[in-house]
């Protein structure tokens, strides 16, 4: 208990907490195996010995979302589970906007050991075995970052069935942790020379570094993929969650227009709705209403300040 004290941090899953849960029929393609889709098949590379996967999109394509959808629907570890029967998962959401810890290595390190060390007995009696010194570890300060990756590489080493770890946000990492660096960790952990049962899902935005080191492997680009998944989503914004005056508009014309300036950029689309919604209490018909749509910068910072 005191070493799992020394590795916990209260704000560990705020980042994944405070990601709002798709909608039910968001994200279901990509566990369709019917369709022949421009992307890389995920489902193949879950049952399959490669050891990576690349998710990667625009800020506010919602990646974040993407990823928690992976790692809580069931089909992600029956798949998984034609790889190596009883799979694990580990996740981590990197967030820039958050604490210190909570957009460094160093946080990610901590919070993978303390899920593996916290759910599995015989690779917490290995480590204290191999460390003893850790059983006087207190607090955070104990731990010094080359420390936690060699127990962290040597803990994911003795599962005795396969592993699948999750980082979401590469992009969102503290400028002081080099790219470079954390990129270099990721190829540690699916190495398949070292660990043959491990595999890595990264997500991050295609940023030159990223695309350098994760560009040979299976990918998808998620703001060319989500068309029909931003439709639903905004139909069901008109439908619950507020009481826009169509009249006289045509709700798909409506509804396109927003996918259609939005570039698959989800953010982007729920400011502009949020936006409307406001324009639409005031009481302005519905061609006040298209007026205000065309109007919209396309830019997400741009339309993030007038929102």
């Amino acid at each position: 208990k005191q070493l799992l004290n020394s590795l916990a941090d209260p704000e560990m899953n705020a980042r994944r907490n405070q990601i709002e849960r798709s909608h039910a029929d968001t994200f279901s393609w990509v566990f369709d195996e019917e369709i022949e889709w421009p992307w890389d098949s995920f489902t193949d590379w879950l049952s399959s010995d490669v050891s990576l996967y690349w998710i990667c999109g625009k800020a506010g394509s919602g990646k974040s979302t993407l990823m928690k959808f992976l790692i809580n629907d069931q089909r992600t570890i029956q798949h998984l589970n034609e790889w190596i029967p009883g799979c694990s998962i580990y996740s981590h959401f990197i967030w820039n906007s958050g604490t210190i810890i909570q957009r460094s290595i160093l946080g990610l390190l901590r919070s993978l050991l303390y899920q593996i060390l916290e759910v599995n007995e015989h690779i917490m009696d290995n480590v204290l075995r191999k460390w003893p010194e850790v059983l006087k570890f207190k607090n955070v300060d104990d731990w010094l970052r080359d420390a936690l990756e060699e127990v962290l590489l040597y803990s994911l080493s003795l599962h005795e069935k396969g592993v699948c770890v999750f980082v979401d946000g590469l992009d969102e990492i503290d400028p002081k942790d080099s790219p470079f660096d954390l990129l270099s960790l990721v190829k540690q952990i699916s190495s398949p020379s070292e660990n043959k049962g491990l595999k890595i899902c990264v997500s991050s935005r295609p940023e030159a570094s990223f695309k350098l080191g994760l560009e040979r492997y299976p990918k998808l680009r998620l703001q060319d993929l989500t068309k029909r998944e931003m439709e639903v989503y905004e139909t069901d914004f008109l439908l619950t969650k507020c009481s826009f005056n169509l009249s006289g508009i045509k709700e798909k014309e409506f509804v396109e227009e927003i996918v259609t300036k939005s570039n698959g950029v989800f953010l982007w689309a729920s400011l502009a709705l949020k936006s409307l919604q406001r324009v639409s209490i005031n009481g302005d018909d519905p061609s006040t209403l298209m007026e205000r749509l065309a109007t919209l910068p396309s830019e997400l910072g741009r339309l993030y300040e007038e929102t």
